[in-house]
C-alpha cells in the first residue's frame, strides 16, 4: 500500500494542543492489539505537555526539528532531534514534546488502543473544551495542579 505525502489528509488532534494536526497512515488507535502508524504536523515552536500513554510510543522525526524530552516537568533541554531521529518513551512514563524555529513532522507507531492523560490536569485541551461547553463536564485542575500517572 503506497502512500505519498500529498495524498495525506491532516485534521486537527483533539488531544494535543492548538495546532497540532494529525493523520493516520495505518490502523484504528481505538482497537486493542492493533498496530497504528499515525503523523503528527506541529507548528513552529509547539510544546506538547508532559503526559502519559497506555503504549510504548515509538517515534522518528521526518522533517523539521523535535525535542523528545522525559520527566512530569517540561524542560526543554537537549538537542532538538533532526529528520531520521529516533526515540521511544515506555507506556505509562510522563514525557513530552517540543519544535524548533521551523515546526516539525513526526512518525509515531504504537499497538493500540491509544489515549493520553496530561500529568497536569490544566494542559489536557480535552477537558477545556469540554468544561467550557458542558455543564456536566469532570471539572478542570488549577494550573500548576498535578495528578499520578495511572498504574
Amino acid at each position: 500500500m503506497p502512500l505519498t505525502p500529498d495524498a495525506l489528509t491532516w485534521r486537527d488532534h483533539p488531544n494535543i494542543p492548538k495546532g497540532g494536526q494529525v493523520t493516520i497512515l495505518v490502523g484504528d488507535p481505538t482497537n486493542t492489539g492493533e498496530i497504528v502508524v499515525q503523523r503528527l504536523k506541529l507548528p513552529p515552536n509547539y510544546r506538547v505537555p508532559p503526559h502519559i500513554h497506555p503504549y510504548t510510543e515509538y517515534g522518528t522525526v521526518i522533517s523539521g526539528s523535535f525535542g523528545a524530552g522525559v520527566g512530569k516537568q517540561f524542560e526543554r533541554t537537549g538537542d532538538l532531534l533532526r529528520p531520521g531521529s529516533f526515540w521511544m518513551h515506555p507506556a505509562k512514563h510522563p514525557h513530552f514534546g517540543w519544535t524548533g524555529n521551523e515546526g516539525a513532522i513526526v512518525q509515531i507507531h504504537f499497538i493500540g488502543p491509544g489515549g493520553i492523560e496530561y500529568v497536569n490536569l490544566a494542559d489536557d485541551p480535552g477537558l477545556r473544551a469540554l468544561s467550557a461547553y458542558s455543564p456536566d463536564a469532570p471539572p478542570t485542575a488549577e494550573p500548576g495542579g498535578e495528578r499520578e500517572p495511572a498504574s
